[in-house]
């Protein structure tokens, strides 16, 4: 059955916003996303939903193994002449939260750079800042900002809201650290969604610490089955299927916060006004889409500035697993495009 919540939320803008560009989908996705597909193992997201609801019983051993395995797969922190790439652990009560930082080389003494902290997928149970490694880096050398990623808390052992307070530590830390006031919030898939949470939490509470644009790629923002057309399209074969995200949402919090909270599933917000300019991009081929493309109707009328582009062919995951390099090189023009743009 479809989700009420969601399909009502689907029905109440019906004008096309001039920053949301309409999506012109393809009969098939594009022909590295279909090689990345076929070189999956199909039973890859059943595997993960498996080991995810066995540590939400108490044994965390095949979620461990995935875990390593998809962190020793991902690309690491490499030598790269027009970065300084470094470690920190930014303090906090639950013992301290990894962050790598990624300055450019060019970057000199006086002005202020912007910085960007990315947030990684994963459902909120895998990832860390290997996972996504790679477009931190690329990301930093096509914006000339200063990038930095953390190993949030991961649920199911530490659910809703232990990845929401260590972003929000480790934004402060940043902006202690750095001295500017232009961080933006960044992240993929679930890493989209603390970004959301993060800059609605500080905007409501009237926090000091603003920021200064979101940059969401494929976010969650309706954290349970919302029913939509690209949910049941989409939702076996595209790289995130329906029972692993329906598995991400039962690890991260429960039934009640998932369809009430708006720091969980942020479509529910009333209060989107109070976000800052938003970059969302949305892949076609995604379980995702459809709440992705809501949320950013809501947050234009709204009166957020909101760039939504969509990408045709795109599947879940391009920002972090190689292989479909069209869509990655695509959106790290697009995200520098949106932090140089905010400059000036």
């Amino acid at each position: 059955m479809k989700n009420s919540a969601f399909l009502l939320l689907l029905g109440i803008t019906t004008a096309v916003w001039a920053d949301i560009q309409p999506c012109n989908h393809v009969e098939e996705p594009h022909q590295e996303v279909a090689a990345f597909l076929a070189a999956s193992a199909p039973d890859t997201g059943a595997r993960q939903a498996a080991a995810i609801r066995a540590a939400r019983e108490g044994d965390s051993t095949d979620l461990d193994a995935i875990r390593k395995g998809r962190n020793s797969s991902a690309e690491a922190a490499a030598t790269d002449a027009s970065l300084t790439i470094s470690d920190a652990v930014v303090p906090s009560a639950s013992g301290g939260i990894p962050i790598r930082l990624y300055t450019p080389s060019s970057l000199a003494g006086g002005s202020k750079p912007a910085a960007v902290l990315y947030l990684h997928g994963g459902g909120w149970t895998i990832g860390s800042i290997r996972s996504c490694a790679r477009f931190c880096r690329a990301l930093a050398t096509a914006s000339g900002a200063i990038v930095a990623a953390i190993d949030y808390r991961l649920a199911p052992e530490h659910p809703y809201p232990a990845a929401l307070e260590d972003t929000l530590i480790a934004r402060q830390w940043l902006q202690q650290q750095l001295g500017t006031e232009r961080i933006y919030l960044a992240g993929d898939s679930a890493g989209g969604n603390l970004a959301i949470a993060a800059a609605m939490q500080l905007a409501q509470n009237r926090s000091q610490a603003t920021v200064s644009g979101l940059i969401l790629f494929y976010p969650v923002t309706y954290a349970d089955a919302d029913g939509s057309d690209s949910w049941l399209r989409n939702g076996k074969g595209y790289a995130l299927d329906a029972e692993l995200m329906e598995e991400f949402n039962e690890a991260y919090a429960p039934a009640e916060a998932r369809q009430r909270d708006p720091l969980v599933s942020p479509l529910l917000s009333p209060a989107l006004h109070l976000l800052p300019p938003i970059l969302l991009i949305s892949a076609q081929f995604d379980i995702l889409h459809d709440q992705g493309r809501e949320f950013a109707r809501q947050a234009e009328k709204a009166g957020v500035p909101v760039r939504a582009r969509c990408y045709e062919g795109a599947s879940h995951l391009f920002i972090t697993m190689p292989g479909m390099d069209t869509y990655f090189r695509r959106a790290v023009r697009d995200a520098a495009a949106f932090i140089r743009a905010a400059q000036h």
